[in-house]
């Protein structure tokens, strides 16, 4: 069984905290635009698949955004050389409810939300991590996978 300590000394996290710094560009024309000067809403959706095959060994696993806390996050810098930004990393919880999809294969797409700018009603932020799965055989073939994040802003 995979416990959320796993998960979370390997780094589970959300996207985006809603205040992303730096440079201007379309990430940033986004985030003003959910702060209300555009009065238009934005989520981030994922969009993970496997491109190499079955994923036996390090599957994403997500946890149930109804069973976290706004607590459970602390807020880390990030850093990539034309801009900077914040995520939530995600402190460990007994409340935490964790899954994943075994074996998924390259025609099967995990999707899910990371982050709605909605502040009421809904889900905001699903955490998320790639872990090492316990007794696997050691030449089982390395995990290879993409990840697609799509902004969708709505009105």
């Amino acid at each position: 069984m995979v416990t959320a300590a796993a998960l979370v000394r390997l780094g589970a996290s959300t996207t985006t905290t809603p205040r992303p710094r730096g440079r201007s560009g379309s990430k940033s024309c986004l985030w003003k635009r959910e702060s209300g000067q555009g009065r238009s809403a934005l989520r981030i959706v994922n969009i993970w698949r496997s491109i190499g095959g079955k994923v036996v060994d390090t599957p994403l696993a997500v946890c149930d955004a109804c069973s976290i806390s706004v607590k459970d996050l602390v807020v880390a810098d990030l850093h990539y050389r034309d801009w900077s930004g914040e995520l939530y990393l995600v402190q460990e919880s007994p409340r935490h409810r964790w899954a994943y999809f075994s074996e998924m294969d390259r025609n099967e797409a995990l999707v899910f939300k990371q982050y709605d700018s909605q502040v009421n009603g809904v889900a905001r932020f699903t955490p998320h991590s790639a872990f090492d799965l316990p007794d696997i055989p050691p030449d089982a073939p390395l995990r290879q996978s993409i990840e697609i994040r799509c902004l969708v802003t709505y009105s």
